[in-house]
């Protein structure tokens, strides 16, 4: 499945359902390279990068079910999979041997979700520069 883009002054939005998603972060890694910091990570609009996670602290994403919810998109493969999660991934951070986002309920699982945990903020040091992998986590508690 392929989610049709639909362009409203700065935002951008999706539909599944009867619900309207707004994108919040892509990654276009066959033009771009990683995101260099978490800041860029939370805010860039650089060709072939887009983030708005800082914004999503933003009450206005929790949904009258109480629950955030997300869509990740993978269009080589013309995949989807879609969850939700009480707190934004942005303020959850991963927890040893915690396997799940706080509240995660998986819903479409195109591509499998082996560990897929929803989204949180990663912990996972890479020992050889002793930085953070990347800036969230899918798949919490694994590695910590």
């Amino acid at each position: 499945m392929i989610l049709y883009r639909q362009y409203v002054g700065n935002n951008v939005y999706s539909s599944l359902g009867f619900k309207i998603y707004q994108l919040v972060f892509e990654h276009n890694f066959t033009t771009s390279r990683c995101f260099k910091d978490a800041g860029e990570a939370r805010n860039s609009s650089a060709p072939g990068k887009f983030s708005i996670l800082y914004d999503l602290e933003n009450k206005k994403y929790i949904m009258k079910d109480h629950f955030r919810h997300f869509i990740a998109e993978y269009p080589e493969i013309k995949l989807i999979n879609s969850w939700k999660q009480i707190n934004s991934p942005t303020e959850e951070n991963e927890v040893p041997g915690q396997t799940n986002a706080s509240g995660f309920v998986p819903d479409i699982t195109e591509l499998p979700m082996n560990g897929w945990g929803g989204l949180v903020r990663t912990n996972m040091l890479d020992i050889n520069y002793n930085v953070k992998f990347s800036y969230l986590d899918g798949n919490p508690g694994i590695w910590t």
